[in-house]
Parts: C-alpha cells; sequence; structure tokens
C-alpha cells in the first residue's frame, strides 16, 4: 500500500502549530479529555452509541461555538455554527471499543468503517450541496484516523465513475439498493485505489498519550499541548488564521520604500533604510522630489534628506490609512463607486493635498461645492492625521501639494501585472503607479473581507511594523511577533479581569471560568461588564502599538467568552454574536458560525456594528494608555488604534442629509510622546490639586476626546495645558519645601528686635537671604533641566489614574517590549546616567534600559496591579539584575519566568524570557521554557526557594 500516513503533529499545518494555549485552558483541557477517557475505561463494553455519546459530550465541552450532533444516517458531526442550520463542518463515523471487525487500523484501511464516511461524505456533497466540509474523522475514542476533506475530493467525489455509481444506487438503479452493496461493491475498491495512489490519511492513539505506569488516567505534559491543538476550531474546523500578524510582506515592503525613494541594507548585523544610491535614484520619488524642492529653498544640505523622509514618512502614512477606509467604504456599500484613491480622481499632488484637507479635514457642511461634489462619499473622520504637522508648515519644510508631478521607472520585482499575466515594466507616472500598486495588494481590514490569497494582504499589523521600521525608531528595539504578543496579552489580561471582577463583587475567583460561573443573570453581567471597563492598562514604551492592539482584541474577545458583551443601551448582544481572537486578529461571527459582514440598512447588523464600535471606542478612550519616546511611533500607535476603530465604524444619519460614516474620537491624548524613564515629580509628590481644579482636568479631558470640532479641540488642549502649569507651579518637591522653609525664616530674620544686636540681627538676614536666592536658583534648576524636556511626567499626565484627592493611584497593568540598550553606550549624557542611578536604585552597575523600565513599572501599577514584559534573558542569570530578581520574589506573589530557547526575532541575536508579575493572588512562582513554538512548564515552586540562588538557569 502506498497511503501516506501523518503523525498527529504533522496532521496540523505550521499556523495551528504556533497556538499557545494558556495554563488554565490546558487544565481545563486535560480536565476534560481526563473525564472523557475514564468514562471510556469504565465503559468499554458499551454499545457504539453509548460510547458516541460520551465523544459528543466531550466535543462540546472542547468546542462550545459548534453545535454537534447526528445528521441523517452520520453518526456525529461538528456542524460549521452553534445552531443545527448550520452546515456540517467535521463529520465521524463512530465504532466501540469492541467492534474490532468494521473499525479502521493502521494495518487494515479499507474497513466498513472506512467506507461508510466515505458514503456520507458523497451523500452531503451530491444531495445536500455541502461545501463546507473539512474533515472526516473515523475513531473508537482510542484510535483517531483523519482525514482532510480535500484528499476526499481529490479521490472520491472527483471519481466520475464513482459518482455515477453513487448517484444511480440512490435512484435504485444499480442490482442491489442495500448499503452493504453499495459499501462492499461500489465503494471499497475505489478505497483500494486511493490507497494505491496515496491518500493522506493522519493517525494517533490516545492510549499512547496516557502515562503507563498510572492506575488511574492521566495524560503525558508532553502529549497535552498538541492535542490540545489539535481538538481546536482552528484545527478541526480550519478556522482562518493568517501568517504571523506582526511579519513583514517583503515584496510590498520592498516596493514601497523603492517608491519613497529608499532602500533598506545591511550594514553588520543591523538592516538600516536610507536614500537610494545615485544611480537607483528616481527624480519624482517622493524623496527625490522633496529634495529638489528643499534645494530651491536653500534649506541646508545636511537637514535636507533628514526632512525629506520625515514628510515621506507622513504623507504615506495618510495614504495608506485612506486606502483602509477605501476599503472599507467599497466593503459596506458593496460596490467599487465608492473608490477615490485612482488617478481619474487625483492627478495631481495639489488633489491630493485637496484630499488631505479639504475634504478629510472638514466637515461634509464644511466643505465647498466642488470637493463636496467630488468626494462627498468620504467621511470626515476627526483624525489629528490630516491635520498640517510642524515641519509641513515651517520654513524647512513643504506641503504635498508643493511637488511636481513625474514619471518614473516601475520597479524591477513590482507587483503591478499587465495583460500578459507578466511584471509591467518601462516608465509610468509616479502617482498612478503608486495608486495601481496600492491596488494590487489586498487592503481589506476583517477576515470576512480578505479577497486574494494571505501574502497579498496588507492588514493594520503589516502597516506598523513596515512604518515602524522606515521610522528606525531606536537601538536596541526589536519587533515582537504576533502570537508572543497574543499569548502575553491574553494570559496578563485574564488575570487583570479575574483580579479586578474580584475588587468590583467581592469575590474570591481565581479562574476566567469561576468568574464565568457566577454570572448567572443580566444584572451580574452589566456589573462585569463594569469591572472590565474600569481597567487602566499602560504600554511605556509603545513602539507601534501591537501589544495595545493585541490588549484591545483580547479584552473584546473575553466579553465574548464571559458573555458580557452590550450595547450602548444597555441591551445585551451575546446572543447575537461571537467573538474570538485568531492569530491575533478579532474574528466576529453570527451564532451560525458565519463571519460576521456589516450591512447597511439592516437595522441588526448596524446594531452589533455600532455596538462592537463603542465598545472599542470605550476601551481605547478609557482603558488604555501609552508613552514612547519617537514622535513618529506615538502617531503610527495611534494610527494602528483608528484602524481597529475603523474596522468596526458604522454609518448614521446625519442631520444634515445623507448617512455618513461616524467620526473617530480623540485617542491621540492617551497616546503621548515622552521619554518614560525621565520625570522631575516623583509619583508621591504633593500637589495643590484642589477637588474643583481636578474634576475640571478630568472634564477637560473628558470633552477633549469626544469634540470632533477641531476649534474646540484645540481651545480644549491649551486649557488642560495651562491646568498642569498650575500643578506644576504647586508641586511639593523638596527643593520647594526648602525654599519655602527659607521664606519663613527670612520673614522672622526681617523683624528686628530693638532691643537685640542689630548687626548680628543684619548680618543673619542678609544670610537667610541669600540662602533663599540659592534655593530659588536650585528650583528653578531642577524645574527648567532640559534633562527633563522630553520627560514623561506620570503624577499628572493620565488624571485616569489618578485618585479623587489628585493622588497617583495606578494602572491595572503594564505590559509591553522595552527598549534594550546598555546605559555604558554612548546614548546616554553623565547626567542621564546620574538620573538613572538616582532614580532606579535596583539597577546596579551598568544598567540596561530594560531594567530601568522593569523598576519604573513597579511605581507605575497600583496595589494588586500586575506587570507583563518580554526582556533579554540576561535578566535570569547576569548577578547585575539580582537586586531586581529579588525585589520581584519578595514584592509579588504569583511570579512566571518563561526562558524562550526559540529564536523569537527573527533581525536579533538576542535571547529573550517573559517574565509576569501580579499582587494579591496566590503565592507561586512557575518557570516555563518557550521550546519549538510551544510554552512548557518547567515547574510551580516558591519563591524562598529561589531567593539563595545566583540566577535562574531555566
Amino acid at each position: 500500500m502506498a497511503i501516506k500516513g501523518l503523525s498527529l503533529k504533522e496532521s496540523m499545518n505550521k499556523f495551528v502549530q504556533a497556538i499557545m494555549p494558556l495554563d488554565d485552558e490546558k487544565l481545563r483541557f486535560e480536565k476534560y479529555l481526563t473525564e472523557y477517557l475514564n468514562h471510556l475505561k469504565n465503559n468499554k463494553t458499551e454499545s457504539e452509541e453509548y460510547q458516541k455519546n460520551l465523544l459528543k459530550h466531550f466535543l462540546e465541552q472542547v468546542l462550545p461555538y459548534n453545535f454537534i450532533n447526528t445528521s441523517s444516517r452520520i453518526d456525529l458531526a461538528i456542524y460549521n455554527g452553534k445552531t443545527s442550520d448550520s452546515t456540517l463542518g467535521v463529520i465521524f463515523e463512530c465504532k466501540s471499543l469492541t467492534n474490532k471487525s468494521e473499525m479502521m487500523t493502521k494495518e487494515r484501511l479499507n474497513t466498513k468503517a472506512f467506507q461508510e464516511i466515505v458514503a456520507y461524505y458523497l451523500s452531503e456533497r451530491l444531495f445536500s450541496k455541502n461545501l463546507e466540509i473539512k474533515k472526516c474523522i473515523i475513531t473508537n475514542g482510542l484510535s483517531w484516523f483523519v482525514i482532510e476533506a480535500k484528499e476526499f475530493e481529490k479521490y472520491f467525489f472527483k471519481n466520475k465513475c464513482l459518482i455515477e455509481l453513487v448517484t444511480k444506487f440512490s435512484k435504485n438503479q444499480l442490482s442491489s439498493n442495500r448499503t452493504d452493496f453499495l459499501y462492499s461493491e461500489v465503494i471499497a475498491p475505489e478505497i483500494d485505489k486511493a490507497i494505491e495512489k496515496g491518500i493522506v490519511v493522519a493517525h494517533f492513539d490516545l492510549s499512547q498519550a496516557l502515562v503507563k505506569s498510572s492506575k488511574s488516567i492521566e495524560i503525558k505534559k508532553s502529549n497535552l499541548t498538541q492535542l490540545y491543538r489539535f481538538f481546536t476550531a482552528e484545527n478541526l474546523l480550519n478556522k482562518e488564521i493568517f501568517t504571523d500578524s506582526n511579519k513583514l510582506n517583503k515584496n510590498f515592503y520592498d516596493e514601497l520604500l523603492y517608491l519613497m525613494g529608499l532602500e533598506e541594507t545591511k550594514q553588520g548585523t543591523s538592516k538600516i533604510i536610507s536614500r537610494l544610491k545615485p544611480a537607483k535614484r528616481q527624480r519624482y520619488s517622493f524623496v527625490e522630489n522633496i529634495i529638489d524642492k528643499l534645494e530651491m529653498k536653500d534649506v541646508p544640505r545636511e537637514k535636507q534628506e533628514e526632512i525629506a523622509i520625515q514628510l515621506t514618512v507622513v504623507w504615506m502614512n495618510r495614504i495608506l490609512f485612506l486606502k483602509l477606509l477605501e476599503s472599507q467604504l467599497i466593503q459596506f456599500n458593496q460596490s467599487e463607486d465608492f473608490r477615490f484613491l485612482t488617478f481619474e480622481k487625483l492627478d495631481s499632488f495639489e488633489e491630493i493635498y485637496s484630499l488631505f484637507f479639504a475634504v478629510l479635514a472638514k466637515k461634509e457642511e464644511d466643505r465647498n461645492q466642488r470637493v463636496q461634489e467630488k468626494f462627498g462619499y468620504v467621511p470626515y473622520l476627526n483624525s489629528s492625521l490630516f491635520e498640517e504637522t510642524e515641519l509641513e508648515t515651517s520654513r524647512d519644510g513643504i506641503g504635498i501639494d508643493r511637488l511636481p508631478e513625474g514619471n518614473i521607472d516601475i520597479f524591477s520585482k513590482t507587483a503591478l501585472k499587465g495583460a500578459d499575466k507578466k511584471r509591467k515594466s518601462g516608465k509610468i507616472n509616479f502617482i498612478a503607479y503608486l495608486f495601481d500598486f496600492l491596488d494590487s495588494y489586498d487592503f481589506s481590514t476583517t477576515i470576512s473581507h480578505h479577497k486574494k490569497s494571505k501574502n497579498d494582504l496588507i492588514n493594520a499589523s503589516v502597516l506598523g511594523l513596515i512604518f515602524e521600521k522606515i521610522n528606525g525608531y531606536k537601538d536596541g528595539s526589536f519587533f515582537t511577533p504576533g502570537h508572543i504578543t497574543m499569548y502575553m496579552s491574553r494570559k496578563a489580561i485574564r488575570t487583570a479581569v479575574v483580579d479586578k471582577v474580584n475588587e468590583f463583587l467581592n469575590w474570591q475567583c481565581e479562574t476566567i471560568e469561576e468568574v464565568k460561573f457566577l454570572i448567572q443573570n443580566i444584572k451580574i453581567a452589566k456589573k462585569v461588564n463594569s469591572a472590565i471597563n474600569d481597567l487602566k492598562i499602560c504600554d511605556p514604551a509603545v513602539g507601534s502599538g501591537h501589544f495595545l492592539v493585541s490588549i484591545l482584541n483580547e479584552i473584546i474577545a473575553l466579553k465574548s467568552e464571559l458573555n458580557v458583551l452590550f450595547d450602548d443601551e444597555g441591551n445585551h448582544i451575546g446572543n447575537l454574536i461571537q467573538c474570538y481572537v485568531i492569530n491575533d486578529e478579532l474574528v466576529i461571527q453570527d451564532m451560525a458560525g458565519n463571519n460576521f459582514l456589516y450591512q447597511v440598512n439592516n437595522r441588526q447588523s448596524e446594531k452589533i456594528q455600532k455596538a462592537i464600535f463603542n465598545q472599542k471606542r470605550y476601551i481605547l478612550e478609557n482603558c488604555l494608555f501609552a508613552v514612547d519616546i519617537n514622535p513618529s511611533s506615538v502617531n503610527i500607535c495611534r494610527l494602528r488604534l483608528w484602524i481597529e476603530l475603523l474596522k468596526s465604524s458604522y454609518y448614521y444619519q446625519n442631520k444634515m442629509g445623507p448617512k455618513t460614516l461616524t467620526t473617530l474620537p480623540n485617542i491621540d491624548i492617551n497616546i503621548k510622546v515622552g521619554d518614560s524613564l525621565l520625570h522631575k515629580f516623583d509619583l508621591d509628590y504633593e500637589f495643590d490639586m484642589r477637588r474643583t481644579d481636578f474634576k475640571e482636568y478630568l472634564s477637560l479631558v473628558r470633552e477633549y476626546k469626544e469634540t470632533n470640532n477641531k476649534r474646540t479641540k484645540a481651545k480644549i488642549w491649551d486649557k488642560i495645558s495651562n491646568l498642569k502649569r498650575s500643578f506644576d507651579d504647586t508641586a511639593s518637591s523638596p527643593e520647594l519645601k526648602r525654599l519655602k522653609k527659607l521664606e519663613v525664616e527670612l520673614g522672622k530674620a526681617g523683624i528686628i528686635d530693638l532691643f537685640g544686636d542689630e548687626t548680628a540681627e543684619t548680618r543673619r538676614y542678609e544670610q537667610v537671604k541669600k540662602q533663599v536666592s540659592e534655593a530659588k536658583k536650585v528650583l528653578e534648576a531642577r524645574l527648567k533641566n532640559p534633562l527633563y524636556a522630553g520627560g514623561m511626567e506620570w503624577r499628572m499626565e493620565f488624571p485616569e489614574i489618578l485618585g479623587e484627592d489628585g493622588r497617583f493611584v495606578g494602572f491595572d497593568l503594564v505590559i509591553g517590549n522595552p527598549p534594550y540598550i546598555f546605559a555604558q553606550n554612548n546614548t546616554f549624557s553623565v547626567e542621564m546616567k546620574s538620573y538613572y542611578s538616582r532614580s532606579y536604585p535596583l539597577n546596579n552597575y551598568q544598567a540596561n534600559t530594560f531594567g530601568l523600565f522593569l523598576e519604573l513599572a513597579f511605581s507605575l501599577i497600583r496595589d494588586g496591579g500586575g506587570i507583563s514584559y518580554i526582556i533579554p534573558n540576561s535578566f535570569l542569570t547576569i548577578n547585575q539584575y539580582k537586586t531586581l530578581r529579588h525585589h520581584i520574589l519578595k514584592s509579588y506573589d504569583e511570579v512566571t519566568f518563561i526562558n524562550s530557547k526559540d529564536k523569537i526575532f527573527d533581525e536579533a541575536s538576542i535571547d529573550v524570557c517573559i517574565v509576569e508579575m501580579f499582587t494579591k493572588r496566590p503565592s507561586k512562582v512557575t518557570l516555563g521554557v518557550i521550546s519549538g513554538g510551544e510554552i512548557k512548564i518547567v515547574a510551580d515552586t516558591k519563591a524562598e526557594s529561589l531567593l539563595n540562588q545566583d540566577g535562574l538557569e531555566i
């Protein structure tokens, strides 16, 4: 026989293999599987029907969002949705453990079990017209044979002779109408042929996954993750999984750089982006076109290239965002008439400038007649992306409208194809080229709408990575793979939610399952939803915003899992949709398992879309906060979060006329530019923050987020800035306290004693006066020290994490991938190193910024908060970080150290680990490793056992 046999692991694709279950998810799965196998073991001689029901119960536990039952003559089926109306996705042929004659074996494949499932598959395809079967499984509960539907298509459904005979059998046109005749005379011969031709069959035996020495049923830990993956919907039902959401599409990236006038080259171990070499430069690419204009403006040559790249990035940011918007408008309205990024509509840079600032920057009623007639269907989105930057309006900068149009050579590896399907070549107008290039890729924002192969999908995560690479960010920063951000975000959010719900409802839950069990009515569900909405989460080195996007998706998915999703009016929508995170992308489906598709003018569809938009909006406005030292990274982060909202945007009835797309909130105030490690005011500084001032501060921030009027927004921002300055002036710093004390002394020294020594009193007065003068200089030097100019004043910048009396409370969760830069590098001045030494005492010797960020996080979280970072694994072993390790072990209750044996970052030689810590949890230290794409727990121990060790060898 030429059959191609696969093992359990080989039966699953690499994307399923990337699924990294959390510990509690694995424990829950282990519990369900153990119970199932125990029941099977104790009822070996029971009937097929009895054992089949045991399997049905197990599948219902591991696949709660899918209907599972029989279908006509089919023994068991996993349906594609949650109701019996949905189609069959997986069909089973079940045999009892005692029915050895009909059960398939590795040595004897062509048995009645195989023949029956072929018959059932063909019946579904021929007579039920079911095109959505993914797998066919033959099992007796222990032995499992799994065959992909594509194999059945290849060897049976596309077998014309077989189909003709099966069709005739259904019409009683063969020698017998008995099913045994169909199996033995019609189907069995074709199975033999399929076996000889190499049909692919996967097989595994659950009995081999058990610990043999154990008297009771116990699953080997080494097999648990693979079995978990096998029984996921992503595997059994082929739920759509993309390539890594944070993985670069190199073809798109290279051609995009070419259009910009840039290229990526390798220098040593680093990849840098720079202007194309003279021989490759194109006069009308963005960078070259801009440099020509800057030359005419007499901008110094040493500044020209940097300015040109900055302007190019700003404009590309806008254009790519608009491409995503265009794709969304086409999808929503099911019409190509909603395209606007075309050479027919925008044939000059002046027209593109008009699109930016006369269309996107203005409400429909404020646009002039010409642009409204041309772009009336393009909505006003209230995004600061369409406000001119300081560079564009500065003396050294230019607006995009100042660029002339011209032709450039088509990129040698272009995505553009001619009528003959071959790559285009020759010269082409730059603007036409840019729009044609973007049109050659799929910018769909949701799974439901993907049009092309996955390689051609350019989603928000890919764009974020592309622009963070272009911005260069800073040395020591690496881009966290999607499966890592998803794992860290999911685990951290689930822990934070349990803690927050316990706090709100005075519960004692330890897991999400326990929370779910206690949600027994709508009233409690609303309280749990309010608890989740109270979360405050921060990434202090946010980069392109990947962690925040992951957190946003995980919160929505968890609300769905807990069944606490509500619309703005308080109506429960958990009975209409279910939300998952699949490979770091939020997937929304109806109860039949179909991907949700927003339909304009469909009331229920609009209700769902509006609810998801407002859920995301609330989370972005009230729960997610971030800081980054790089203004470009901050802009990209804001862009990515706006895109997440754009995915769920909806049409509403405009009082001024036709329906229009809802505007985006001003979330930019939550994502701030600044150096997280530098601040002149400690978190316990006292401000004269009177109750009325603080309430005004909160109210102004709320107004800023909600307004869609740019002038109002600017006025509110001025008020916020003035109010923060007034807090700044009242900061109770040691320098200010000393000054006030000396001023009191000066006042006393100025009172002359008529009977005292006038000379001594005058001398004392002058002495104190001099001290006051010196104290003023010290205070002024601190307040005006340029070191703090770009710092982040955590004490006052986020009013959402301050108590009612204005004191600093902190975040529920700090998460991220901080930069890894040694303080011994020339990046830091002597003054900065001195500041780090004073402000971060747990970082000994030559500090690395990741250690500083870790110590910063200790201060930023509230009592009961948590931290989740991915950092170099040198943290686990090097003596330099011993003080930090001991602080974690002594100060936090639930601690996890996961050392990666895998190469997480493609372009970095550095090895990393994940560190997680929470307070007010059961005391435990978990040690684990990432190996072969899988997280394996090595040990659960107590902190005391690790304190005497010099390092943590995991």
